[in-house]
């Protein structure tokens, strides 16, 4: 009967270790499931991040680069607006040229020099208008040698003796004066507020 107890006490101890052990196992298990649940979730977490960066980024270079289109296609649109009002404007010189206010353009822009040239220049009017211009000299008691030129038809010049100098008025440099001085102020009354539009 001894032996039977003593059986009884090993298997009992038996019994205890091994409830020991699967307790200690369970909580080790516990344990390495734990952190393998946190390392998951962290790496779940970093994923997450990676992916709304590079989300954030994506979104980002798609917006610049639509920025960059609406950019081209409004300089484009401007540009176009521009130039169909200088060409419009262009248009009108030729009407002018034509009209039968030119001749009195053309006395204002001599009247407009004439104090600033020598005596001995040289006057260069548009073809077929040097009868004209020198009745009008007459008049002002003013004596210019008078040329014609094909290539000058829409002001005069006068050319100092030796042509060491020109003076031009003209209503095309008078345009390209305008559009140097005044191009942005001309696209900004175009396209008031327009920039802040797009």
């Amino acid at each position: 009967m001894e032996d039977v107890k003593l059986l009884d006490i090993i298997r009992e101890n038996a019994n205890s270790e091994r409830k020991s052990i699967v307790a200690d196992a369970n909580a080790e298990a516990g344990r390495m499931l734990d952190a393998a649940r946190r390392r998951a979730d962290e790496e779940l977490k970093e994923a997450r991040d990676a992916i709304r960066l590079e989300s954030m980024r994506l979104r980002e270079q798609k917006l610049n680069s639509l920025r960059y289109r609406l950019n081209v296609k409004r300089y484009d649109y401007k540009a176009r607006a521009v130039s169909t009002t200088w060409k419009t404007v262009e248009s009108r010189i030729n009407k002018i040229i034509e009209s039968d206010i030119f001749p009195a353009l053309l006395e204002n822009f001599i009247m407009e020099c004439v104090g600033d040239v020598p005596k001995d220049a040289s006057l260069y009017v548009p073809v077929g208008r040097s009868k004209a211009i020198g009745d009008f000299l007459k008049t002002k008691k003013l004596t210019f040698e008078i040329e014609e030129i094909e290539t000058l038809t829409d002001g005069i010049e006068f050319h100092w003796p030796e042509n060491t100098v020109v003076l031009r008025n003209t209503l095309r440099d008078r345009l390209d004066r305008f559009k140097a001085d005044s191009g942005e102020r001309i696209s900004n009354m175009l396209f008031d507020g327009a920039e802040d539009a797009l």
